[in-house]
């Protein structure tokens, strides 16, 4: 690499001169305010420089090495940052807006209100950064990889909620309604999406714009316009899993991707360990593996069948109020109006049985834990929480280091439901990671 003197007004004469900064080494100069706009820093070392409030617009980055620079407040409107390289790296409030950053990788580092307003983020990956406050929209979301990034709910994008087609499918002699939204691309494989308790089939309908492929989701036992008998047993996550890979056969579907929030993610891990032929990858939006101590699995079980009784005494309405008003479930009033509308509508006309049933037989307190199997699991697996759900993002970025290809999103602004509350950033979060299938 070129050396180039320890003064930034030298090379900005070299650059007014039509000098190139091509290949330079500048690493750990202090290059605070310097005035470089259109210069040519493409492969430069920058490594540990200081670039505070520098003006590189129309600057040529590309391929420059970035690990540890401090370029906060810089200007880089419509720079070409392709290809460059930082790791740990600060620009926070730096002005990337039209800049191309397509194959960079920034990772593990801050642009906390930078401007990325019309960047080209293609192929881009930015594991670990801290992008709150960017301005990020769902388009340039579905360009990169953003696993363990933190990022800001952008605003609905849609003013209504996409319709289905519903079809019922005996599934071991239970009748089950099945949702599909139909997708513009045939050849991939199908999204088969599990809701959570209280939830439905449809819950998934505005992800379904976010998404080329087909999404098919069915309403679990005692949900929707499914079955809901008065008894556990049917209930249990075993037998919700041969019900869904009985669906799978049905459907003759090759092996899919599976989502599954809360609940349904705890259906979705057991599918993936006991039809890993059937399984093609897993999404899995605050999920919990299960209790390991006994004594909670005994507490929790009683909570949920006093939850039970009291939904069977007082009804649907009276349970909702109580469950609604719950830290955990309170932050999905944030769901874009019209999806939470059409949902409190199917909550009000659920069936008091089957939400009963299903909180015994499928309680935490009652399923076996599955830590000691989630090594089993060889598919890549995307762990997506809400920010504002710590307990389960603590949770999932410690489950990152057990599956054996995960990689985890935290979603800032959002609580537990983050596939709903952050329906703006969630939707093209999951659609990159499909784009593997």
């Amino acid at each position: 690499m070129t050396d180039f003197p320890n003064d930034p007004e030298v090379l900005e004469a070299h650059v007014a001169a039509g000098g190139s900064l091509a290949g330079a080494d500048l690493s750990g100069r202090n290059l605070e305010d310097v005035r470089l706009p259109g210069a040519q820093l493409a492969g430069a070392d920058l490594r540990s420089a200081v670039l505070r409030g520098a003006d590189l617009r129309g600057a040529d980055l590309s391929r420059a090495l970035l690990d540890g620079a401090l370029f906060d407040d810089a200007r880089l409107e419509g720079a070409v940052l392709r290809g460059v390289r930082a790791e740990g790296c600060a620009g926070r409030g730096a002005r990337l807006n039209r800049a191309d950053l397509r194959e960079a990788r920034i990772t593990y580092g801050s642009l906390a209100g930078a401007d990325l307003r019309g960047a080209n983020l293609q192929g881009a990956v930015f594991a670990g950064t801290d992008l709150r406050g960017t301005g990020l929209r769902p388009e340039q979301i579905a360009q990169a990889d953003f696993a363990g990034a933190h990022v800001d709910v952008a605003g609905p994008d849609a003013q209504t909620v996409p319709h289905s087609r519903s079809t019922t499918h005996f599934l071991n002699g239970l009748p089950h309604r099945v949702h599909r939204w139909a997708g513009a691309d045939e050849a991939a494989a199908p999204l088969l999406a599990l809701h959570g308790f209280t939830g439905g089939g449809e819950d998934f309908a505005c992800l379904s714009a976010h998404l080329s492929r087909t999404l098919i989701a069915p309403d679990l036992l005692g949900h929707g316009h499914s079955d809901a008998p008065r008894t556990e047993d049917p209930y249990t996550v075993e037998a919700q899993v041969a019900r869904l890979a009985e669906l799978h056969t049905q459907l003759e579907l090759p092996p899919v991707p599976v989502l599954g929030y809360s609940m349904g993610g705890r259906i979705a891990l057991r599918f993936a360990l006991e039809h890993p032929s059937k399984v093609a990858g897993l999404v899995l939006v605050g999920v919990h593996p299960g209790l390991v101590d006994e004594e909670a699995r005994e507490g929790r079980y009683a909570l949920d069948t006093d939850r039970a009784d009291y939904l069977m005494t007082y009804g649907v309405a009276a349970f909702l109020a109580e469950w609604q008003a719950l830290p955990l479930i309170a932050s999905q009033s944030r769901i874009f109006p019209a999806l939470l509308e059409d949902m409190q509508v199917r909550r009000s006309r659920a069936r008091s049985w089957g939400w009963a049933w299903t909180l015994r037989g499928m309680s935490p307190g009652r399923t076996l834990p599955l830590w000691d199997r989630l090594n089993e699991i060889a598919c890549p697996v995307l762990l997506i929480t809400g920010a504002e759900d710590e307990v389960y993002s603590e949770l999932a970025q410690g489950l990152v280091e057990v599956f054996a290809e995960a990689s985890h999103v935290s979603i800032e602004g959002v609580g537990h439901a983050a596939h709903l509350e952050g329906g703006g950033l969630a939707g093209p979060l999951i659609a990159s990671f499909l784009a593997r299938f």
